[in-house]
């Protein structure tokens, strides 16, 4: 491939990585807000038994697609990332492989790819023991 193509393929790489991490952001966003709000009702203000295992049920459905979605945002940015790195190499270039290196090392924080998936699990996890909580005593009332 020529330069020029190169260069133009390496913008469209950089486009896609800051388009991923903004929808990776705005998700986490939106979700965290509904997800911390419907959990919040569940445990403080409901206290009828169905409506609370549809909330519940749909909270879990929603967390699950939700991590479905980060996730394939994740290899999405990877990939784009991926070619980046390849492309820098031709032009003999290395901010991606510079980026990389520093913070290959910082392992006290996660990255910021892997912390949304974490919280849309711990998600997950909340919503299906509200679930089988709002179960139990709804088979224990009939």
């Amino acid at each position: 491939m020529n330069k020029e193509t190169l260069w133009r393929e390496y913008a469209e790489a950089g486009n896609l990585c800051r388009s991923y991490e903004v929808l990776s952001r705005t998700s986490l966003a939106i979700f965290a807000t509904f997800a911390t709000a419907v959990v919040a009702y569940l445990l403080r203000e409901s206290t009828q038994t169905i409506p609370n295992i549809i909330l519940s049920l749909l909270g879990l459905i929603i967390s699950v697609l939700t991590l479905t979605m980060m996730y394939r945002v994740r290899e999405f940015y990877h990939v784009a990332k991926t070619r980046a790195v390849e492309i820098e190499k031709e032009l003999h270039m290395d901010l991606y492989q510079r980026l990389d290196a520093h913070f290959r090392d910082h392992n006290i924080t996660p990255s910021n790819k892997i912390a949304p998936m974490w919280i849309a699990a711990l998600f997950i996890i909340s919503f299906a023991s509200l679930l089988g909580r709002e179960l139990y005593l709804y088979f224990k009332a009939v």
